[in-house]
């Protein structure tokens, strides 16, 4: 999740690093497994379990690649296996996007929506970020709001603390 200095989140302008992981009842995971929700963890390079991969508006389990992130239980984010229906296709946006996973530059944040409520719904948690939250969807400008709407790409090592004063 992207954070900016100007953010305060919980009271305090700290700069914490939050990562999107695996896991069951606010326990988080090494590895994913199917039916294992979404949930905000602070970033850890050595986990596994908040790498991920995009394809073709898929998010997928980078230990599993069955595992789709899917939302056809609600609005909440749930590991399932892939079958490339809607509930399993997000769209990043507001373009251009670039994903650029050195995690360092501003102009390279998104947002995350459900395919077909791009610009309507945004992927997120419910307010500030908190240790284990599932991620859901909710309105994009409640998320805005609460500076939690926007994403950046990384990849290890620059997950904790996504290399932003690099």
């Amino acid at each position: 999740m992207w954070f900016d200095e100007d953010f305060e989140w919980q009271d305090t302008r700290e700069q914490r690093s939050w990562c999107a992981t695996c896991g069951k009842k606010k326990k988080k995971s090494r590895t994913c497994k199917h039916g294992d929700s979404i949930r905000i963890y602070e970033c850890d390079d050595d986990n596994k379990a908040q790498w991920w991969k995009w394809k073709n508006g898929q998010i997928m389990s980078y230990t599993d690649d069955d595992l789709c992130w899917d939302q056809d239980t609600g609005e909440y984010m749930e590991l399932r296996e892939c079958d490339g229906g809607g509930d399993q296709r997000f769209s990043a946006g507001p373009p251009p996007i670039n994903f650029n996973t050195n995690g360092n530059n501003e102009e390279d944040i998104f947002e995350l929506y459900p395919h077909n409520q791009v610009d309507k719904r945004c992927v997120s948690q419910r307010h500030h970020p908190r240790r284990g939250e599932e991620l859901l969807t909710l309105p994009c400008d409640r998320t805005r709001k609460h500076d939690t709407s926007y994403w950046i790409a990384a990849s290890p090592p620059t997950l904790s603390g996504h290399s932003l004063d690099g």
